[in-house]
């Protein structure tokens, strides 16, 4: 049996217009085709109108490939496009609860996601060194817009080196 090498995270940061960016204190490495487990985000926003009906995708600079088509704005029989989304958020379950009077919109409003079980991605990548990671946040449906809204964001997850051998 071979015990594979787990780097674990926990990183907050202050977003700062859609994005934000984690820098580490010592390189950290990242071996070929590792895999990333996600087990927890959250995100401190500005609430606008129908903020309960908005969802935001988080993407950061890692080699992840995940394949998207937002319906919304595209033909539905269009390919899906490649981004880094680590993780989605979608829209609360409360979205019928929304308020459409922006003087009863809370000052602050967070959102976490736990999932039952971690998102798992597959790194197509080759050895490489990071002494960063950036974050940048976009609308849950549609890509081309991002979410400026988010001021704090939180985020746990798991780099596990070659899990499959």
């Amino acid at each position: 049996m071979k015990l594979h090498s787990r780097q674990n995270f926990t990183l907050n940061g202050t977003v700062d217009e859609n994005q934000t960016r984690i820098f580490f204190k010592q390189p950290i490495t990242i071996k070929p085709n590792s895999h990333l487990e996600v087990y927890w985000v959250s995100i401190e926003y500005e609430p606008t109108a129908d903020y309960l009906t908005e969802g935001v995708d988080v993407l950061c600079d890692l080699p992840i490939k995940t394949f998207v088509n937002y319906v919304d704005s595209t033909p539905a029989n269009v390919a899906g496009v490649e981004l880094p989304v680590i993780i989605s958020i979608p829209p609360t379950t409360q979205a019928q609860l929304n308020a459409d009077d922006p003087t009863t919109l809370p000052d602050i409003a967070v959102i976490t996601r736990e999932p039952f079980t971690p998102i798992i991605h597959q790194l197509d990548n080759n050895e490489q060194q990071i002494n960063s990671i950036t974050f940048t946040f976009h609308d849950r449906f549609n890509d081309r817009r991002p979410v400026d809204e988010v001021d704090l964001f939180q985020i746990s997850f798991a780099i596990i080196e070659n899990p499959l051998e």
